[in-house]
């Protein structure tokens, strides 16, 4: 018979599988749209055709509709605010943010826009399915007035 610790370890090598012990194991915030009672505009939904337009615009890494994945993106950093997104876009660039955007105002698709989701008040945190628009791979910075500090 198999040792239980030796069957968890050996499965924890598995990053699927850590990442889900790791979930399980933490307490998650109340989803935001219950706690502050707020109800959903009428915005489209996602379809898997969107998010297969989406891998046409972006390289398939820069898509994530897995749960484990999307779950950083839907939790502020004081872990408050906990929105349901199931899709995370991260473009390099501001065409493709253009391309996103424009697609998504065709779709009527929302939209949550995210820096580092390093806010203390949960603005950065999608409320309900908006697709999450995260700007962390666009850093790059072109220009830099020294005395205002603006970029």
């Amino acid at each position: 018979m198999l040792n239980p610790w030796t069957l968890l370890l050996s499965n924890l090598k598995n990053t699927n599988v850590f990442n889900q012990i790791r979930c399980a194991s933490q307490v998650l915030p109340q989803l935001s749209s219950e706690k502050y009672k707020v109800i959903r505009k009428q915005f489209g939904n996602i379809q898997p055709s969107d998010v297969d337009y989406f891998k046409t615009i972006l390289s398939e890494d820069r898509v994530l509709t897995d749960e484990n994945d999307v779950l950083p993106f839907n939790i502020d950093w004081i872990k408050n605010c906990r929105g349901q997104s199931k899709l995370v876009l991260k473009p390099k660039s501001t065409e493709e943010v253009s391309r996103i955007l424009r697609y998504c105002n065709e779709k009527r698709l929302a939209v949550c826009p995210q820096g580092g989701n390093t806010g203390l008040v949960g603005g950065s945190v999608p409320v309900f399915d908006e697709i999450v628009l995260s700007f962390m791979l666009m850093n790059k910075i072109i220009s830099l007035d020294e005395l205002s500090g603006k970029l």
